[in-house]
């Protein structure tokens, strides 16, 4: 059965996903431009996993609002193609200011769904997991999640 309106007209079906820039749109250096992160360095990481026991903070209270900032970033920026727009967005930047706080979950959900997430990393840790100017967002996720498993 075929559809079509009053006038005649057949509708036009677009594919949402086609619409959506991918992480793998961006290179991981397109931060470079709007961060102060300069330095490839792991000293970061290193501080993070040895007081990382302690940090007295609530877990489950973190990964509840990391989510709940997850969930909001990506439906306010899934349509966006400006990666000023994709870091300046208030949840990204409530994620970044969690701090160290926030490493494990971003781990675990770059590691399942590479994404431009990552970017929170150089801003956490004030460092660049690589200075290759053509390494994707899917290679700095992978690079970053192993970093972290090698430290742990």
């Amino acid at each position: 059965m075929q559809l079509k309106s009053s006038l005649g007209f057949k509708p036009l079906l677009l594919s949402v996903a086609a619409l959506m820039p991918s992480a793998s749109s961006f290179a991981y250096s397109d931060i470079d431009n709007y961060s102060n992160v300069y330095n490839v360095s792991n000293s970061g990481m290193s501080k993070y996993l040895s007081d990382l026991e302690y940090q007295v903070s609530n877990p489950i209270k973190d990964e509840l609002l990391f989510n709940q900032l997850v969930s909001q970033w990506e439906n306010e920026t899934i349509f966006l193609s400006s990666l000023p727009a994709i870091i300046e967005n208030p949840n990204f930047k409530a994620i970044v200011s969690m701090g160290e706080r926030a490493t494990p979950f971003i781990l675990d959900y770059i590691s399942h769904k590479p994404s431009t997430l990552v970017w929170a990393l150089n801003l956490i840790y004030n460092t660049k997991i690589s200075d290759n100017p053509k390494l994707t967002i899917p290679e700095a996720c992978k690079l970053w999640v192993k970093a972290f498993q090698h430290k742990s």
